[in-house]
């Protein structure tokens, strides 16, 4: 899984938690709807799967694609699906 799959994925299981789908992986998350706390649950989830983001990183980069990029370079395993 690349950096912009990886980026998808995450819109999706924000998109998913949020019930709304209409925004992209360059989309400051806050302006979508997502919150601290349901953020927070989401970071659960993810590094469950091996997806390593903490809190820290999504606030410096609130977005689905500047998530995927602090996933990678937490060590986040690319290669997983």
């Amino acid at each position: 899984m690349n950096q912009i799959e990886l980026a998808e994925r995450l819109r999706r299981d924000i998109a998913e938690t949020l019930g709304y789908s209409d925004f992209d992986i360059t989309e400051d998350l806050t302006g979508v709807g997502l919150d601290s706390i349901r953020l927070m649950v989401l970071i659960e989830r993810w590094r469950a799967d091996g997806v390593e983001i903490s809190f820290l990183d999504a606030l410096a980069a609130p977005t689905a694609l500047g998530l995927a990029n602090a996933a990678i370079q937490n060590g986040t395993d690319e290669t997983r699906p």
